[in-house]
């Protein structure tokens, strides 16, 4: 499995206008000089870290985490990211605007990713595809890490799971920035300037079509129709504030008479990185078994959503989900839980693998060790020091996160490749 990407001029004819979230710039400079530089142009890695720390501490996130939305004002870091230093970072490598894209949508299309607007300056770019819609800048961690990549490196330390973000530029006055949709991973939306209106729904029913995704709805061919849902969130978002929102909750954004940039970090400790409890079932199961629902994804959702959420629900990794006890004995308990579930899962009950304890204490044992592998592999794609131009350093990034996914559920792949490495090739041609 592959895992998985200055506008301050101008603003009349870009519909930005920044002077709102810029004007008490002065001010707050003065007030947080203990914190950074009073010429800095953004937030300091110790602001990042101390900010996540007590993010990953207040009751309100662990009451909140996977069941309801949760906004909290005014406690991130000012200038988390300004306009003028992403135009300078993004005028001085053009390769970061290669996973960037436009968000569009329509009647009988859910949010779809367009090209940007063509311009042989970065930042006009952005200025033009931003306009009358959202862009967002994908990996922007990788891509920017003397801007982001201490924001996402404290992210990873305060809760210990796969971090990643994207950065979010929208003008004025798009009534529809992004259409209502869900994500798999757990969002943390900092706002930076300007203000953005999000909406947050309750889970949709079960669709009529069985092949939908409940972590990919509203995108592609999808479209999900914020009447059918229910409401639970309608809030402005102002610079420096935070709002979770846990994975498969639809949501949708706009804004009024004023431009947004927002960073959205997602947090993913589930299947993507292999550390959910259907990754373990994987680690730990012996052989592929025929007709095994649980590897289908599309058949797993025709024979129940809910059963879909347990499997790929995280195990207790990390500082923030790890839980007291043995991890061993947690993992077993878990998966023969899932694994005795009736209802659906019973039609399917001979195809499915029974582990035994020695199998899934072992399959813990290599999780464990990949859950550090995989956060090492982001402190380091997060760091400072790589010359390569940003889409050099993203798809390394990337190709090294599958890979370590890859080995986590084949373990037999990396002998592998070593024995492939040192083999010595033979030319048995006859001469002639």
């Amino acid at each position: 499995m592959r895992v998985l990407a200055a506008l301050l001029a101008c603003s009349a004819c870009t519909g930005w206008s920044p002077q709102l979230a810029l004007k008490h710039r002065g001010a707050r400079r003065a007030t947080d000089a203990h914190h950074k530089h009073p010429t800095a142009l953004h937030a300091t890695d110790a602001d990042w870290q101390e900010f996540w720390e007590d993010l990953a501490a207040r009751p309100e996130i662990r009451d909140a985490w996977r069941r309801a939305p949760c906004v909290l004002k005014g406690i991130a870091p000012a200038d988390a990211l300004t306009l003028e230093a992403l135009t300078q970072a993004v005028d001085a490598d053009p390769s970061t605007l290669d996973d960037a894209a436009r968000v569009a949508h329509g009647a009988s299309q859910g949010w779809t990713n367009v090209a940007l607007d063509d311009d042989a300056r970065p930042s006009r770019r952005l200025r033009a595809s931003s306009s009358k819609a959202s862009v967002l800048l994908n990996h922007g961690g990788v891509a920017f890490p003397s801007l982001l990549g201490g924001a996402c490196r404290a992210a990873l330390d305060a809760f210990e799971q796969p971090v990643g973000l994207n950065v979010y530029l929208t003008g004025e006055d798009v009534e529809k920035a992004a259409p209502a949709h869900t994500d798999r991973q757990e969002v943390f939306v900092v706002q930076c300037a300007g203000a953005k209106r999000w909406r947050v729904f309750a889970p949709p029913h079960p669709p009529l079509n069985p092949s939908a995704d409940p972590f990919a709805r509203g995108k592609g061919d999808d479209v999900l129709d914020e009447r059918s849902i229910a409401c639970m969130l309608d809030v402005a978002l102002e610079e420096r504030d935070l709002l979770y929102i846990p994975a498969g909750f639809p949501h949708s954004t706009a804004t009024a008479n004023t431009s947004s940039l927002h960073l959205t970090f997602g947090m993913a400790p589930t299947s993507n990185f292999g550390l959910s409890l259907d990754s373990l079932r994987i680690a730990a199961r012996g052989r592929r078994t025929a007709y095994d629902p649980l590897d289908d994804p599309e058949m797993l959702r025709e024979v129940a959503v809910e059963i879909y959420r347990v499997f790929d629900a995280p195990l207790p990794l990390g500082r923030f989900l790890g839980a007291d006890g043995d991890f061993r004995e947690a993992c077993r308990g878990r998966l023969r839980e899932a694994l005795a579930l009736e209802g659906p899962l019973t039609t399917f009950r001979a195809n499915l693998e029974d582990p035994s304890d020695d199998a899934i204490d072992a399959a813990a044992d290599r999780v464990q060790t990949h859950h550090a592998a995989v956060l090492d592999e982001m402190r380091r794609a997060y760091a400072l020091g790589d010359a390569r131009p940003a889409s050099a350093r993203v798809a390394d990034h990337i190709d090294r996160l599958g890979g370590l996914v890859d080995a986590l559920w084949n373990p037999q792949l990396e002998k592998l490749r070593a024995k492939i490495a040192s083999a010595t090739v033979v030319d048995r041609r006859r001469p002639g």
